[in-house]
């Protein structure tokens, strides 16, 4: 899994961290501000990580394995993309199984 520190962000790449379920010793929810949707928390001893939640925790975690933001709800697996068609609304992108995904940029 990878999960995001709950406490002490630097707030680049070494937020990140990846650990195995059996390095978890519970996990229960947490809410990361008063407004906001409690996501889970798994608890380790080498400190508390949560699930990631956001676009922008995921397309930064998932880098370096492809995965790019494409527009403010779109997060793109580079590796998998075929073709890339302008549309009138942005640009479709079509993956090798032939799924498509249009995004409300032009690239």
């Amino acid at each position: 899994m990878i999960g995001v520190k709950l406490l002490d962000r630097a707030g680049d790449d070494t937020d990140f961290v990846e650990f195995g379920l059996e390095e978890v010793n519970y996990i229960d929810l947490w809410q990361p501000t008063k407004f906001s949707a409690k996501v889970p928390c798994h608890h380790t001893q080498h400190g508390s990580y949560l699930s990631l939640h956001t676009l922008k925790d995921i397309s930064q975690a998932y880098y370096s394995f492809g995965f790019r933001s494409y527009d403010q709800s779109t997060v793109v697996n580079e590796n998998k993309i075929e073709d890339v068609v302008p549309v009138k609304n942005g640009t479709r992108i079509i993956f090798t199984d032939g799924s498509y995904v249009v995004i409300r940029k032009n690239i």
